[in-house]
């Protein structure tokens, strides 16, 4: 049996802005409610890059589509999760 180490900062932030959209889907959010709603800080350079970059991870990964500055999920990633439910 193998141990899972824990999730980094990264992922962590993956799994609140998944959990996010789906919660509120069909929304479409900006990258900046995004970011402001994980970060709760708005002069937290760090923390909104690190928002930004989570976001861009999932999109790289095919689970949210963009349009401008706008994102939502995938009907992929919505059919995983009510599979996964």
């Amino acid at each position: 049996m193998t141990s899972r180490a824990a999730p980094d900062e990264n992922t962590i932030l993956q799994q609140a802005i998944f959990t996010l959209l789906l919660a509120t889907h069909p929304a479409h959010w900006s990258l900046e409610e995004l970011a402001r709603a994980l970060t709760q800080a708005d002069d937290d350079f760090a923390a909104h890059d690190a928002a930004h970059t989570a976001i861009h991870d999932l999109y790289s990964v095919g689970l949210l589509h963009q349009h401008g500055d706008f994102v939502f999920l995938t009907r992929a990633a919505t059919a995983a999760a009510e599979i996964l439910e």
